[in-house]
């Protein structure tokens, strides 16, 4: 069964449009998300939509549910700011290209992985929170713990952005994710009391909140037949 990750958030947003023939064919906006996130919108009548980035491979556009000639892209931004090129051919002779905003990093891989394998919190102490290999590579990595899904996005070997996810709440994974989200309190220099609070509020069905601790922007939302979801970010 396909998930639907709803993603906390939106500030700016930069649109273009691509032309032939004097005939509009191809929209592409950009609009931040969850803070370190940012997703592109095309809007297009060809079949297939592509995107790449400098030096990787082209990657095809995903297609909006129930929406026509619509199609997304999801990225993370990263320390430096990096440009993405959108074209309805795998040749790109008409293309648009649009820039990712930088962000600020939470802190290097190193600093976060000592924390948070090696001094968890009181909460934790019974293991049941999503355990990390000892090292991190750089893009998106997930982990999954009894139905809790936590998302690290890493560049330059420092993370930029976490997302942690429970679609299917019930005593085994809320345990698991309260405890996940205990341990990353700890690892971004939150106090116990202060990380605690978080998972209380988040809690709270139908709560949405945004919080900043020592620095660091917790955002989450209880959504209604979505699950409990939680974006950590600078």
């Amino acid at each position: 069964m396909m998930k639907k990750i709803f993603v906390l958030g939106v500030t700016v947003l930069t649109a273009f449009s691509l032309t032939a023939c004097g005939t509009k064919t191809m929209d592409v906006s950009g609009k931040t998300a969850a803070g370190y996130g940012y997703d592109l919108t095309i809007k297009s009548e060809s079949e297939h939509v592509y995107w790449k980035v400098p030096g990787q491979t082209i990657q095809r556009a995903t297609k909006t549910p129930n929406k026509k000639g619509e199609y997304y892209v999801s990225l993370s931004k990263h320390v430096s700011p990096y440009k993405v090129t959108v074209a309805d051919n795998q040749e790109f002779k008409r293309s648009s290209t649009i820039t990712v905003p930088k962000t600020s990093p939470i802190e290097s891989t190193d600093e976060f992985l000592e924390p948070y394998t090696e001094y968890p919190n009181t909460y934790t102490l019974d293991g049941s929170y999503i355990h990390l290999p000892d090292t991190l590579k750089n893009g998106k990595s997930t982990f999954r713990s009894k139905g809790v899904e936590l998302t690290l996005s890493v560049d330059d070997d420092q993370i930029v952005g976490v997302s942690v996810s429970n679609f299917q709440p019930d005593k085994e994974s809320t345990s698991v994710f309260r405890n996940t989200v205990s341990n990353l309190g700890v690892a971004f220099d939150a106090k116990p009391y202060e990380i605690n609070r978080v998972i209380h509020t988040l809690s709270k069905d139908g709560s949405k909140f945004k919080k900043k601790i020592a620095g660091v922007t917790y955002y989450g939302a209880d959504e209604k037949n979505v699950g409990l979801v939680l974006n950590i970010y600078k």
